[in-house]
C-alpha cells in the first residue's frame, strides 16, 4: 500500500478542493481536529462576528504573502497557532494587533502562537510599527500570551521601529498584560533606523517578556534598545 500526499494535504488538515488554487488562496484556515474552514479573507471577515470567539483554529500560510492593510491578524479570544510555512510576511504596521472594545467575555484570552517563517513589517509615513501591538479600550485589565517560534523579523530602512506593546490606555486607566515567549527568533535590524527598540511599552502596557536563544542583528552604524520599560515590565533572556 502506497500513500501519495497530494498538494491539498497538510499536516492540519486536507484542504477543499474549491480552495485549491495557492495564487488566489494563499492562507487557509483548519480547525484542530484537522476540519478545513475557509480561505483567510473570508475567516477574518467573520471573525469578529462568530468564528473564532470559541473554538481553537490553525492559520497556514502557502506562499509568500504581502499584505496592504495596516493589520495582518487581530484579536482572538480563543487559542491559535499561525504558521507561516516557511514563507515571508510584509505587513504595514503589525503583524498582530490585539484589541478590543467593551466588556470582554473573558479577561484571559487564548494563546496565539507564531512559527516558522519571516515578519517584514514596513511603513513608508515613518510611523512606529510594531510585529506585535497591544492596545485597545476594554472596560477592564485583559491579558494575551503571544509565542513566537523559529521567526525572523526585519524592518525597512524607511521606518521607525518597534518589537512589542503600543498603543492607548484602557479607558478606565487598567494596565492591560501581554505575555510573550520568544523561542530561537532573530531580530534583524541591519538595516533599520537607529534608536530601533525591541519591546516598546507605552503607558498602562504590562509585558513580560523571555527570550530563550535567537539573535539579535544589528549594522555597524545603528544603535537599538532592548525595552523602554517601567517598573511593571519584565524582559529576560535565556541561552
Amino acid at each position: 500500500y502506497n500513500s501519495k500526499l497530494t498538494e491539498r494535504d497538510t499536516e492540519y488538515g486536507t484542504i477543499s478542493e474549491d480552495y485549491i488554487n495557492v495564487d488566489t488562496y494563499p492562507i487557509v484556515v483548519f480547525k484542530t481536529d484537522k476540519t478545513f474552514v475557509a480561505g483567510f479573507t473570508t475567516y477574518k471577515a467573520a471573525q469578529d462576528a462568530t468564528i473564532g470567539k470559541s473554538e481553537d483554529y490553525i492559520i497556514l500560510f502557502r506562499r509568500d504573502y504581502a499584505n496592504s492593510d495596516t493589520k495582518m491578524i487581530g484579536a482572538f479570544y480563543n487559542n491559535v497557532t499561525i504558521d507561516l510555512g516557511g514563507h515571508t510576511v510584509e505587513t504595514r504596521h503589525h503583524f498582530l494587533a490585539l484589541y478590543g472594545t467593551g466588556t470582554p467575555s473573558n479577561t484571559k484570552f487564548g494563546t496565539i502562537n507564531v512559527k516558522n517563517g519571516t515578519i517584514t513589517v514596513k511603513d513608508s509615513l515613518n510611523n512606529t510599527i510594531a510585529p506585535v501591538r497591544l492596545d485597545g479600550n476594554w472596560s477592564t485589565q485583559v491579558t494575551y500570551t503571544v509565542n513566537l517560534e523559529n521567526i525572523r523579523f526585519t524592518v525597512d530602512s524607511s521606518s521607525t521601529s518597534s518589537f512589542g506593546a503600543v498603543g492607548a490606555a484602557n479607558a478606565n486607566g487598567t494596565a492591560n498584560i501581554l505575555n510573550v515567549t520568544l523561542t530561537n527568533c532573530i531580530f534583524d535590524f541591519a538595516n533599520s533606523k537607529s534608536g530601533t527598540v525591541m519591546i516598546n511599552v507605552s503607558t498602562n502596557r504590562i509585558v513580560n517578556a523571555t527570550v530563550y536563544g535567537g539573535q539579535i542583528l544589528a549594522g555597524a552604524n545603528n544603535s537599538f534598545n532592548f525595552i523602554t520599560k517601567d517598573a511593571s515590565d519584565t524582559l529576560v533572556f535565556v541561552k
